[in-house]
């Protein structure tokens, strides 16, 4: 779990990692604090993203964009 948001946060880029999961989310943190990364970790729902319009330069998504419309896609980006 979560080693595009490592990988994304060891090349010095701000990560924000979002999964449904609890269980995910925390071993993400755990591994980050581990590793002395600085990834910021949420548990949320894909259809229901709790982010400002346009917060993000980049967002990568694996196996779940289809779960938000392209309104909802366009709002987080840039």
């Amino acid at each position: 779990m979560g080693r595009h948001s490592f990988y994304f946060a060891e090349s010095g880029f701000d990560v924000c990692s979002v999964d449904l999961s609890k269980s995910s989310i925390e071993l993400i943190q755990r591994t980050a604090k581990e590793q002395g990364m600085k990834v910021k970790a949420i548990v949320s729902d894909m259809t229901d993203l709790p982010f400002g319009d346009a917060e993000f330069d980049c967002v990568i998504c694996f196996h779940t964009i289809y779960h938000s419309d392209f309104k909802g896609r366009k709002r987080l980006v840039k």
